[in-house]
Order: structure tokens, then C-alpha cells, then sequence
């Protein structure tokens, strides 16, 4: 939280501050007519804006809705905190400000683990064995790389843009409960059931089944570092290439077989891994994350909602994320999409189809993937005559 970047003469160099002076920003829209909507345009225009390097890399407001609404805001730099430290500070901050722990008590203290000791970590890490062999795990893998996946029926991308929207859509919690049972009664991870029914989704829709998805991961090992806010945060590009004819079941053992050995080698930097394979294009333009974070549902006994917010630009054509982050909510799948990847209706299609897998799959795992899809389809560009699912 205290580093800094620094720009100068002879490039650009980091150091850590002495002092976080920390604040907390504080604005009130309640006497407004739109306060909510007031609150919500503040956030979003703040988003936009750059931090200035050589200056705390977080920002916090708290903003008035009304005397009952409040909005916490916490913007932090990718640099030093990943998505999942958010959770950490906002549940220390709900723990202090109900009063469960005791006042004066610094955040943080309880990890003793510094961006020092990460900076250490990594460098062990890059003179090791260990290093060597995922770097030879993933050369392998990646070789010939694929081409990035389309599920377009039109051709949007004449104008390539980094412009984004978003559609997401809702599981209730007790139907994602029964999927939950249903995993573990079956020795399958909730993780690897969610990737199976993506790429059954990717892989039906456009007839490719050699592709490779993005997968973020926490790249956190010891109980400290998951106590620690910080930059650990890592992309893991993970190729899955079966066949129509594999069933349901198959397919997702082989998942969760595939995914063992890309975890096994996580630490490995993915810009290390583009600059050793030469990489001139992506490694991939979906990515799929499933955020089981635990948020507090309280704050100093108020009810809480958290926002995942969004960019308006993004680098991947795709981002599909799981939003799994209380035993007490409903659940939250979001896709984030570039303009020219697809289509508003698209989107919302695919969607829809996605959530319907999740809650029909387990009636399915033996049949096989080419049967998911109807093959009628008449070449036509709405993506509603690619067919229904049939799943018995």
C-alpha cells in the first residue's frame, strides 16, 4: 500500500513510501433528487481517471446516498492488490467498524508478510528448478497456438475497438446449492464443473474444440500471502482440445485432469511465458474466472451489497466470471464483451444458455457433446436457430 513509481532521467524506478497517510474521501448526495444515480456517476467517472504514480496507488470515498445508503468505494491499482485483496480489506473493515476487533489495531497487522518478502519470493522463484519446468510445461503446451475462438455469426470486426459492455444474469442460491451437492457427491471441483459447461457452450457455438481459455488465479500458497494484500495475482492460458464425440462426463474429468497440471506450474509470469514464446498475438481471447470470495454480509449489522465493477475497455474479447462471494446470495454470472465480439442479442443469448447448462448438466453427462446443439441450423445470423438444448 505504500509503494510508489517514480518516472526520471534514467527510467523508472519504485520505492517504498515511509508513510501511507490514508484517507478517506467523503461526499454527500443526499439532498439530491437522483442521489443514487449521483453516487453511481461519481464512481463510474472516478474509474476513468489515472493515479498519479508518485502518489498512494489507492483511492477510498464514502459516499451519501441517503441517511440508510451509503456507498464504500475502494480503488486500488493493479500494481499492488489484485481482486482478491478487496475482499480482505473490506472484511477487516467491517470486523473494525462493528467492533469486533480491538480499536487501533492496524490492517494488515496480523500478515506480517511485505511487498519485500513477495519481491524475495519471485526472485527465488525465477533461479529455481521449478521456474525451468514450468517454463518447458507451458512451451510444450503452447507450441503451435490456436486461433482465438469467435461466436459471432456476423463479422463485427471491421472496426476493432477496446470498447465493452456487460450483461449478467442471476442463479438463485439454492438452485447453485444443488449443483454444489451435486459435485461433491461426485468428486467433481465446482471450478471444473463451471469450465466444462463454458466450453461445452464455446465449443458448440462455434464448432471449434481445440481452443484455449485465459483462467486467473490467485497464485496465493501459504496462509500469510492469503492474508496479504498485494499483486500475486497471475493468468494461466490453459488449452482444451477434445472431441465432439467425447460425452459430458468425459469431458469434464479431462478438465479437471488438464487443469491440475496448468496449476501445477501457476507461478510461472505469463509475460514471461508471451516473450518466450514469441507471441504476437494473444494466448487467448476468453477468459472464465469463478470468484468464490468470501465477503462479510454485515457491515456493523447493515445489510451489504457488493458491485463488481466494470471498465468501459477491456483487452479479452471475453470475460465470463462466477461471482460466488456469501452462503447467503444468489449468485452472479457477468459477461463482460467487446462491441465487436458480439452483438447485445448475442450476448444475452449466450447467456442465458450458459446459466441453462450450469442447472441441467448433471442430466446429461452421458450425452455427447455434438448433441447439445441441433445441427439445423440454416446458416442465418440470428444465433437463437443454432437450436435448444435437449438434455433428457
Amino acid at each position: 500500500m505504500r509503494l510508489r513509481i517514480v518516472e526520471h532521467s534514467e527510467g523508472v524506478s519504485q520505492y517504498v513510501s515511509s508513510s501511507s497517510n490514508p484517507e478517506v474521501k467523503f461526499a454527500d448526495h443526499s439532498g439530491e433528487g437522483t442521489s443514487k444515480e449521483k453516487c453511481q456517476q461519481f464512481i463510474l467517472d472516478n474509474m476513468k481517471l489515472a493515479f498519479d504514480m508518485d502518489a498512494p496507488l489507492y483511492e477510498c470515498y464514502l459516499l451519501k446516498q441517503s441517511d440508510h445508503s451509503y456507498y464504500w468505494y475502494l480503488k486500488l491499482h493493479h500494481i499492488i492488490a489484485d481482486g482478491y485483496s478487496l475482499s480482505l480489506v473490506f472484511n477487516e473493515m467491517s470486523e473494525l467498524h462493528s467492533g469486533s476487533k480491538a480499536a487501533g489495531i492496524s490492517w494488515g497487522s496480523k500478515s506480517k508478510y511485505s511487498f519485500t518478502d513477495l519481491i524475495r519470493k519471485e526472485e527465488v522463484y525465477r533461479h529455481s528448478v521449478f521456474y525451468q519446468a514450468a517454463k518447458q510445461f507451458w512451451l510444450s503446451t503452447l507450441t503451435d497456438p490456436v486461433s482465438p475462438v469467435e461466436l459471432s455469426k456476423k463479422t463485427l470486426k471491421s472496426q476493432p475497438s477496446l470498447k465493452s459492455y456487460r450483461k449478467e444474469i442471476v442463479l438463485a442460491r439454492s438452485a447453485f446449492n444443488d449443483v454444489c451437492k451435486y459435485c461433491a457427491a461426485n468428486g467433481i471441483s465446482v471450478f471444473n464443473y463451471l469450465l466444462g459447461c463454458l466450453y461445452i457452450l464455446v465449443s458448440s457455438t462455434s464448432q471449434t474444440f481445440d481452443f484455449t481459455i485465459g483462467i486467473p488465479v490467485l497464485n496465493r500458497s501459504s496462509h500469510q500471502e492469503k492474508q496479504s494484500v498485494g499483486p500475486f495475482f497471475n493468468v494461466i492460458p490453459c488449452r482444451f482440445n477434445y472431441r465432439p464425440q467425447d460425452t459430458v462426463s468425459s469431458i469434464i474429468h479431462n478438465i479437471k485432469r488438464d487443469i491440475g497440471l496448468c496449476l501445477r506450474n501457476m507461478h510461472f509470469p505469463i509475460l514471461d511465458l508471451i516473450e518466450a514464446l514469441q507471441a504476437n498475438t494473444n494466448l487467448y481471447n476468453i477468459t472464465f474466472s469463478y470468484q468464490k470470495i468470501f465477503y462479510q454480509s454485515t457491515f456493523n449489522g447493515n445489510q451489504v451489497d457488493i458491485v463488481y465493477l466494470k471498465s468501459d475497455e477491456q483487452m479479452n474479447d471475453l470475460d465470463v466470471h462466477v461471482l460466488d462471494f456469501n452462503q447467503e446470495w444468489d449468485v452472479k454470472v457477468i459477461f463482460d464483451y467487446k462491441i465487436d465480439f458480439l452483438e447485445d442479442n448475442e450476448a444475452a443469448m449466450l447467456l442465458e444458455r450458459l446459466k441453462e447448462l450450469m442447472m441441467t448438466l448433471p442430466s446429461a453427462m452421458a450425452r455427447k457433446i455434438y448433441e447439445i446443439v441441433d445441427d439445423s441450423d440454416d446458416g442465418s445470423e440470428k444465433l437463437d436457430e443454432l437450436g435448444t438444448f435437449t438434455f433428457q
